[in-house]
């Protein structure tokens, strides 16, 4: 049975482009040392990866991807991962809050009054980033089976207002 996503695969290819200097993020307004990186896999795939980089090196990232809106409200799926050598010092979090506050002022000019959801589907057996999906986006999630995979997993949502 294939798993669900595995957003370090990402994250590795991330780390290997920005190295190589395949892709060029840019430093966002809210925080010196946390940068952007806004692409499109698929032409109907719209894809804003965050990302605190160091020397070409990145700790952690999270990616939004936009999914079917909620009753007319966009959506965002999330993922997020940890390099391996940075794990368990809070890097996740920190990356997903400050990928959430920069998405606020995004969704804020694209969407003004309608704010945006934010979808997580986190593995039942990853208890690391169900604790990251728990902090950013709350605590009650929905128990599922994956629509994909068949893969047990939690189902977190939140909605946040943008003014």
């Amino acid at each position: 049975m294939p798993g669900l996503v595995d957003p370090a695969i990402g994250l590795k290819s991330f780390q290997q482009e920005l190295k190589k200097g395949g892709i060029k993020p840019k430093r966002c307004t809210s925080a010196p040392s946390l940068f952007v990186e806004t692409d499109s896999p698929d032409p109907s795939v719209l894809r804003i990866t965050f990302a605190f980089v160091n020397n070409k090196r990145t700790p952690a990232y999270a990616v939004f991807i936009l999914v079917e809106p909620i009753n007319g409200v966009p959506c965002w799926g999330l993922g997020y991962a940890t390099d391996e050598r940075a794990r368990n010092k809070g890097h996740a979090v920190k990356i997903v809050n400050a990928g959430l506050q920069e998405l606020k002022t995004i969704c804020k000019r694209l969407y003004p009054g309608q704010g945006f959801y934010v979808e997580a589907i986190v593995g039942r057996d990853n208890e690391a980033s169900q604790k990251v999906a728990e902090r950013t986006l709350g605590g009650d999630p929905e128990e599922i089976v994956d629509d994909e995979t068949r893969v047990p997993a939690y189902y977190y949502l939140k909605h946040f207002p943008v003014e």
